[in-house]
């Protein structure tokens, strides 16, 4: 199990958790309040804090990527949310981006809340391997993102020292999981903000991987989008008051 965790004003928060089933699986947990909000009509909802009765509890989350040897082509990436024994949110995609085209694959892009929640305070356990990612930001003037990255345990990522952003790549049996991550000169939100990438039945045929280059493209555009309703988001709080 290895936890990885960032500094915040000089004291170590938990960001998430990776276990290593014996199946080489990884089953990636994030800690934070147990209360997810899914929009119903459009992203912007997820800036505005304001209608907390809105938001959902649930008992347990988290990501599994998995190897699928069932399949020679693809893997499933599955993100749960279970809100009790008996009712459960699955998201999945289906990538050939690993098995077939050896390249990368977005697995979460998150923009981090305000880590006051008791839960992202890093406690040392024995089970535990720490990371600790070589950076540190002030949640009252900075809203940590970062994305995380899946590729086979061969494919490394390229780090691009001309991208405003750090990377930080950790190998396991069948994966490499890279984390990409900067900040936003603005004060962190109470709330933490997630986007997946998610297949259809329908498809027949997932999207392919992707390059390197264009990992760095589609975080720039994650960015961008989330920036931009943020300002939209004030530009009405303004306009209210």
């Amino acid at each position: 199990m290895k936890r990885f965790t960032i500094k915040t004003n000089g004291v170590l928060k938990t960001l998430f958790t990776v276990v290593e089933l014996k199946s080489n699986d990884l089953n990636i947990q994030f800690p934070g309040q147990k209360q997810v909000r899914i929009p119903k009509d459009t992203f912007q909802e997820l800036i505005n804090t304001d209608a907390s009765e809105m938001y959902l509890p649930y008992r347990g989350q988290h990501i599994s990527i998995h190897n699928s040897p069932q399949s020679v082509n693809t893997n499933t990436i599955k993100r749960t949310i279970e809100f009790t024994e008996t009712e459960k949110l699955p998201y999945y995609n289906i990538t050939p981006g690993l098995k077939r085209d050896n390249l990368f694959v977005p697995v979460i892009f998150r923009v981090c809340g305000d880590f006051v929640d008791s839960s992202y305070n890093y406690i040392p356990k024995n089970k535990y391997h720490h990371i600790e990612l070589p950076f540190e930001f002030n949640p009252l003037s900075d809203q940590l993102r970062f994305m995380l990255v899946v590729s086979g345990n061969e494919r490394e990522f390229h780090f691009d020292d001309e991208h405003p952003s750090n990377v930080y790549s950790e190998r396991f049996n069948n994966f490499y999981i890279t984390i990409i991550y900067s900040i936003f000169n603005r004060p962190s939100k109470q709330h933490s903000i997630n986007m997946y990438l998610t297949t259809k039945q329908e498809q027949v045929i997932p999207p392919r991987g992707f390059e390197c280059w264009e990992i760095y493209n589609l975080y720039t555009e994650m960015n961008t989008y989330y920036i931009n309703h943020y300002f939209n988001q004030l530009e009405v709080n303004e306009n209210i008051l």
